[in-house]
């Protein structure tokens, strides 16, 4: 049986090894255990593409014909080897699927989009080469939408806080500056655009959540 520094990528991928037989695979004693499984990843990314055309994105040069024809014969003995690939693929997916069933929290107070994509890729950082797929891309816009929503009714409440704290302040600022009748006429005009303000946050909050009247 080989030794383990036998054991190399390239050498596993010889069924000679198996049997305990040393020796690189017949042809052309090249290292291309890399490339294959880039390879692999390539054709597990991007399902429709042909398997010619993905090797020509891995190799130095993708004019090199004996390069791609070398590659694509061995990919043809390993049928197994793109199979493991596609399924590290799928549970890359599967994490940031099922990993951001709350994670929406984590993004509250994101006030645009460019934030959130900044946010939601160093959050899945680990699975970078997953976040291109449609369907993580899908996940992230119903993500943004949840988010955006959240950040609204944020943004609604503070403005309320605001108002809130102005009006004392208003109304002391009154008594020492003016006379009491113009601070009561002061009190209802700033009321009155408490009021505004109450019914648009109303309806901002309204809004984000879907609620009806």
């Amino acid at each position: 049986m080989p030794s383990l520094d036998d054991l190399t990528l390239d050498n596993m991928l010889d069924p000679r090894i198996a049997t305990g037989r040393r020796g690189r695979p017949r042809g052309s004693g090249k290292r291309d255990g890399q490339a294959l499984w880039n390879v692999c990843n390539v054709l597990a990314a991007n399902p429709d593409m042909t398997v010619a055309d993905a090797i020509r994105t891995v190799v130095t040069d993708p004019k090199d014909y004996n390069a791609v024809d070398r590659i694509s014969r061995k990919l043809a003995r390993l049928p197994s080897m793109r199979q493991r690939a596609v399924e590290y693929y799928e549970a890359k997916v599967m994490r940031v699927l099922k990993g951001g069933a709350t994670s929406h929290f984590m993004y509250v107070g994101v006030r645009d989009r460019r934030e959130f994509d900044q946010h939601f890729r160093a959050t899945f950082f680990l699975e970078y080469d997953v976040l291109d797929d449609k369907r993580v891309k899908a996940y992230a816009d119903r993500l943004w939408s949840q988010v955006r929503s959240s950040s609204i009714a944020i943004q609604a409440m503070e403005v309320a806080r605001r108002i809130e704290d102005a009006i004392p302040a208003a109304i002391r600022n009154a008594l020492t500056k003016q006379e009491a009748a113009t601070a009561s006429s002061i009190y209802e005009r700033e009321m009155a655009r408490v009021i505004e303000q109450a019914t648009r946050y109303e309806k901002l909050y309204r809004g984000a959540f879907g609620y009806s009247s």
